[in-house]
């Protein structure tokens, strides 16, 4: 509830605030109010496990995976059931022009909407992050510092079609693409790649651009904008919060990193 020092308003109910700093006011800060959340759609399947909308011929889609069950947007609100994703984990995504990426459970789903296509991984590793860049689907793998590209289109992984962050001998903890780059985020480093053009090894390391910088966990990596730019934000393996913006720069103080 919000109550106001004006007499003649009385007490209501806002939702959803967060706090802005407002220096013309005593407590140096103001609450601002957002709309209430509101019921858009709701599938059969349970517990909601992920969501992600892909783009695609102009025609925006959201997947949802509910339960064990992949769901597509359909007409309206109406949702419709793609196939199946075992597990209870929260699930990863990534997208093409051709297919949707999910990871569950260490394993690695593609779906161009109509099924679900489970993928086998090399050797049976188990798969831990999921990117795109170019079109290409990128999979790190757990406990290991080799990531597997998939060509684009494709739905399988060729043995051979993998690169190593090799710096440092750390895992990668989370892979991530921004702009025409990508970040194989590591547990002590970070290394960055790009797309080479040659698709018999089409992902290369930029000369120069490694940092003594670690991810703590995969889920704090978040792709955003700042100042009409894109740059990635994620928690450290020191627990500080960094944005890069060609370089990792710290963000957070000490009250945020003793969480």
């Amino acid at each position: 509830d919000f109550g106001s020092k004006i007499s003649n308003v009385s007490r209501l109910k806002v939702s959803n605030m967060y706090v802005v700093e407002n220096p013309l006011s005593a407590s140096g800060v103001s609450y601002v109010q957002r709309p209430s959340i509101s019921s858009y759609a709701s599938t059969a399947g349970g517990l909601t496990r992920g969501i992600w909308s892909q783009n695609r011929d102009g025609i925006t889609s959201i997947y949802v995976v509910s339960g064990t069950t992949l769901y597509k947007s359909g007409l309206g609100t109406s949702y419709l059931p793609v196939g199946d994703i075992p597990g209870i984990e929260t699930c990863k995504f990534a997208s093409t022009i051709y297919h949707i990426g999910i990871i569950s459970g260490g394993n690695l789903y593609l779906s161009d909407g109509e099924i679900v296509i489970p993928v086998d991984i090399p050797d049976n590793q188990k798969v831990s992050d999921i990117t795109n860049l170019d079109n290409y689907f990128i999979i790190s793998i757990e406990n290991s510092n080799k990531f597997y590209y998939i060509m684009p289109g494709d739905t399988t992984v060729d043995p051979l079609s993998f690169t190593s962050a090799e710096r440092n001998p750390d895992d990668i903890i989370s892979v991530a693409a921004v702009g025409d780059e990508m970040w194989a985020i590591g547990e002590t480093s970070t290394e960055i790649f790009i797309d080479s053009g040659d698709a018999n090894a089409p992902f290369v390391r930029l000369t120069g651009r490694v940092y003594d910088t670690g991810c703590a966990d995969s889920r704090s990596v978040v792709r955003t904008i700042k100042d009409s730019l894109p740059c990635l934000v994620w928690v450290s393996s020191s627990k500080e919060v960094v944005l890069t913006q060609g370089v990792p720069s710290k963000i957070s103080n000490e009250s945020v990193e003793e969480v």
